[in-house]
C-alpha cells in the first residue's frame, strides 16, 4: 500500500451509512479536497465520526485537525494505522505534544481525551492531561488489518492539540509470555485428563468462567479465551460480570500490581471484587481477540463467570 509520510488518507461518507469500496472511490474523487464531511462519516465497521482517517506508512505522526466544527460537543474522530505487512505484530504511540483536559478527581478521562479502541477495561486505555513523552506499546489482533485510536472531545473550546507519533513494530519478542502471547496450561483434577485451559469461543452468547468454578481457581494457573469473529459485520464482544472475585491487587513503588488477573494482551490488569459492563472490541479486519486468566501460587479465591455476546453495534 502506498502513502506519503504525515498525510493520512481520508474517507468520507455523507451518508451515514456503509459505502462499497466502489462508492467510497466516488466519494474521496468529489469530496477529498475538501479535509472533512461535517455530516456523520462511518468506519468500515459502522461506526459513525465525523472525522475517519487512515495512515499507511510504518511510522508517522497523528494530529489533531485544526477545524474548528471538530471541537463542537460530542465530536468523534477515528484514526487507522494500517498493518501493511503480516511481520508486523504491534504498535509503538509517543505522546509528543499533548494538551487535553485533565482527569476527573477519580483519575478517569470523561471530558477529551484519546483512547485505544480496542483496549478494556476503559479506564485504563484512554488519555488525558499531560501525556508529553509517555511511550505505549499494543499488539495487533490476528488477522487485523489496522489498529485504531479514537478522540472524543465532549465540550466546546479550541484550546486543545496532540501529535502522537507511531510506529509498527516487527520484533515482539521482548513481549512474549503473559502480556502479548499469553500462554496457558493444563487444568488440574479434570476429566478427561490433560485438558488445556484454551476456550474457542464460537457461539453468539453465553458464559465464560475460571477452571474448577464455583470452587476456588488452582493455583498456578493460566488460561486463555478466543472469541472467534464470525462476521465482519460483529464489532465487538459485550461482557457482564456475573461473578468477579480474585486476590487483592498489592501496592508497589510503581502503584497497584495484580497477582492473579483477567486481560487482553496488551491493555490493562484486573483483579479483586468487581462489577463491570463493557465492550471489547475487535481491531478492523481481526478475526478473532483474546483474554488471559493468571492465578499465582498463593491462595486462590472463587475466580470469575462473565456473560458474554457478540454484538454489531459498538
Amino acid at each position: 500500500m502506498s502513502g506519503t509520510k504525515g498525510h493520512p488518507r481520508i474517507y468520507l461518507n455523507t451518508t451515514g451509512r456503509k459505502t462499497s469500496s466502489f462508492v467510497q472511490w466516488l466519494m474521496r474523487l468529489f469530496f477529498c479536497s475538501a479535509l472533512f464531511s461535517y455530516k456523520p462519516t462511518c468506519s468500515s465497521d459502522g461506526i459513525q465520526a465525523p472525522c475517519h482517517l487512515f495512515f499507511e506508512d510504518t511510522e508517522g505522526s497523528i494530529k489533531l485537525p485544526k477545524n474548528p466544527r471538530l471541537y463542537s460537543s460530542e465530536v468523534r474522530c477515528l484514526f487507522d494505522v494500517a498493518r501493511t505487512d503480516d511481520i508486523q505484530c504491534g504498535i509503538r504511540i509517543t505522546f509528543d505534544q499533548f494538551n487535553l483536559d485533565v482527569p476527573d478527581t477519580d483519575g478517569f478521562c470523561k471530558k477529551d481525551w484519546v483512547g485505544i479502541d480496542s483496549c478494556v477495561p476503559e479506564g485504563g486505555s484512554r488519555f488525558c492531561g499531560n501525556m508529553s513523552t509517555s511511550t505505549y506499546e499494543y499488539p495487533f489482533q490476528k488477522d487485523a488489518e489496522a489498529f485504531r485510536l479514537v478522540f472524543q472531545s465532549s465540550n466546546y473550546t479550541q484550546d486543545k492539540d496532540f501529535r502522537i507519533y507511531y510506529k509498527l513494530l516487527t520484533d515482539c519478542s521482548r513481549h512474549d509470555g503473559l502480556f502479548w502471547n499469553p500462554p496457558y496450561n493444563v487444568i488440574p483434577e479434570v476429566f478427561p485428563a490433560d485438558t488445556p485451559c484454551f476456550t474457542q469461543v464460537t457461539e453468539r452468547k453465553g458464559t465464560i468462567n475460571t477452571p474448577w468454578y464455583p470452587e476456588n481457581y488452582p493455583d498456578n494457573m493460566d488460561c486463555v479465551y478466543e472469541f472467534i469473529r464470525e462476521s465482519p459485520l460483529i464489532c465487538g464482544v459485550r461482557m457482564r460480570v456475573v461473578t468477579f472475585e480474585l486476590d487483592n491487587h498489592i501496592d508497589t513503588q510503581l502503584g497497584g500490581a495484580c497477582l492473579d488477573f483477567f486481560h487482553t494482551p496488551g491493555c490493562g490488569f484486573l483483579c479483586g471484587s468487581l462489577r463491570f459492563v463493557w465492550i471489547a472490541r475487535f481491531q478492523p479486519g481481526a478475526t478473532s481477540l483474546k483474554f488471559h486468566f493468571h492465578s499465582d501460587e498463593k491462595t486462590s479465591f472463587r475466580g470469575f463467570q462473565i456473560a458474554f455476546e457478540q454484538i454489531y453495534n459498538c
